[in-house]
């Protein structure tokens, strides 16, 4: 049986566990995959440049379960696993040249940035509720970098979609 949530604190290190399985997932599994499938140099780059981020994310919440007294320990999280499903069934589907591929590849980024993107700022009003300024410091620094992905993801999608509805 799962352990209660009993406070807000309990319910911030159940979150920074759920991220902390993401970010550590992202960094060895999803973003060196998505690197390997898509064509496009731009967005190559875009992933190896987050890949990076990403490790500072891992330091990051890692740092903050120390700041905590807590246990770096990882839960898994379903919505990641979730997408990874739906990820894999769809690319499955997609019949076409490598720009519709990339296409479809920066609409899986700027999704889970979105999920990222929620997640960090309810995190970081908990920590900000709870009086934890160097902790929401720190959330807000992953959270930054994410928005700065997502914009990304959708300049090289609105490209993409330019140049394959133009040919």
């Amino acid at each position: 049986m799962p352990e209660s949530i009993t406070t807000p604190r309990a319910l911030l290190v159940h979150h920074l566990q759920s991220m902390l399985f993401v970010e550590q997932t992202l960094v060895d599994e999803v973003l060196p995959e998505l690197h390997g499938n898509v064509q496009s140099p731009d967005l190559k780059q875009d992933i190896e440049h987050h890949l990076e981020e990403t490790r500072e994310h891992v330091r990051n919440l890692q740092e903050i379960f120390r700041m905590l007294g807590e246990p770096a320990t990882p839960k898994k999280n379903e919505v990641l696993n979730g997408l990874g499903k739906e990820y894999h069934e769809a690319l499955g589907m997609i019949q076409g040249d490598a720009a519709l591929t990339d296409l479809f590849h920066t609409g899986v980024i700027a999704k889970n940035e979105h999920v990222e993107i929620a997640a960090y700022n309810g995190m970081i009003e908990c920590a900000k509720a709870l009086d934890e300024d160097e902790i929401a410091n720190l959330l807000n620094e992953n959270l930054d970098q994410e928005e700065a992905a997502l914009k990304k993801a959708e300049k090289g999608m609105k490209k993409l979609l330019k140049d394959k509805v133009s040919v």
